[in-house]
């Protein structure tokens, strides 16, 4: 396992060295890979769930539990510190949002076409990336324009982003739960393979191999994704935030970048050797909830002083983002008390 895991890191060091773009290079293999896994996974579940089941996740996302006939948002017995780490990385949680916003602006939409980007270290040209952001003169054709923006931000979040997590959550539920008893532990070293294995046994060795090597897609796609923006937003932070940074190798941002890189993995490798890959991601998961919960609030401060008045978010979006960090806070919570007593279940912390 640590040497599947080690082999990993190494390659999605080598795409993000070798990109001449990275945003452009990370972008064509997300599509990439988020045509094969969801196109595979929504082929098995049509092929191998029964409607029922199907009715069952799309209730279950609003809270219904059809076999109960009732509501049950907050299911009896639960591991906090599993469903925080559910709950998180389905909302893409923590650095990964900041990472989608600074997508964008290397990406060149709106005003990012005028601060930068962070260019790859080899096949990349020096690029020059402003420690701040711009803002638009507030004449109505400029105004115009924004509102067009706004269009595609929304197109973005609502039709791909937003569906696409549903999808994301609800396809492996189904499989998982239609083929592997409900309650079931498959906590361990094997997680990665009980799926496969449990298909295996119910529907032949072939869908060992399908499901395995989409499992090993969706592990890439999800450590290539994580690591690129950890590193993205840390390297933000330190251009934003210091100007000894930004006055290092004659304000270089792709040194920076990766040297943060090279500490990121180097400290994965050394926490792989630590525990349990499951308990790692769990924990990830949970730290970078309680990152979204503060996050959130952030943005706000930041949307409501520093935009002009034309621009700064209405009224329901500020409830919404006060709305999130409690969200993501209150799973926090849940799992720091369910851990202040250890136990054989949930143990202490994690």
């Amino acid at each position: 396992v640590y040497l599947i895991g080690t082999a990993s890191f190494l390659v999605c060091v080598a795409v993000l060295l070798l990109s001449r773009h990275i945003e452009r290079t990370l972008e064509v293999f997300n599509w990439i890979l988020i045509v094969f896994i969801l196109g595979g996974l929504a082929l098995l579940c049509l092929l191998f769930v029964a409607p029922d089941h199907w009715l069952e996740m799309v209730l279950g996302f609003v809270g219904f539990d059809l076999a109960a006939g009732t509501f049950n948002l907050l299911p009896s017995g639960a591991d906090w510190f599993l469903i925080g780490a559910f709950a998180a990385y389905s909302g893409a949680g923590g650095v990964v949002n900041l990472m989608v916003s600074n997508w964008a602006r290397d990406k060149g939409y709106g005003m990012g076409q005028v601060v930068g980007y962070i260019p790859a270290a080899i096949g990349g040209p020096k690029a020059t990336l402003a420690h701040s952001g711009s803002v638009f003169a507030m004449t109505p054709e400029n105004l115009r324009r924004w509102q067009a923006w706004w269009r595609i931000v929304r197109l973005d979040q609502y039709g791909v982003f937003f569906m696409g997590t549903l999808l994301g959550m609800g396809l492996p539920a189904l499989l998982y739960t239609h083929f592997i008893e409900p309650g079931t532990d498959i906590r361990g070293l094997a997680i990665a393979a009980e799926l496969a294995n449990a298909m295996a046994r119910r529907g032949g060795v072939a869908l060992t191999f399908i499901v395995a090597f989409l499992g090993a897609w969706i592990l890439f796609k999800t450590q290539l994704v994580i690591l690129e923006g950890t590193v993205r937003a840390i390297t933000d932070l330190l251009w934003s935030g210091s100007q000894s940074i930004r006055r290092w190798r004659f304000g270089d941002v792709r040194l920076v970048y990766y040297t943060v890189l090279g500490f990121v993995v180097t400290w994965g490798l050394v926490a792989l050797r630590l525990t349990e890959p499951i308990i790692l991601l769990e924990l990830g998961a949970n730290v970078a909830g309680f990152i979204l919960a503060i996050i959130a609030l952030h943005i706000l401060y930041l949307n409501t002083t520093l935009l002009p008045l034309e621009l700064r978010p209405p009224l329901w979006r500020r409830m919404a983002l006060v709305l999130l960090a409690l969200f993501y806070s209150s799973f926090v919570f849940l799992w720091l008390m369910d851990s202040f007593i250890p136990n054989s279940i949930h143990r202490f912390l994690f």
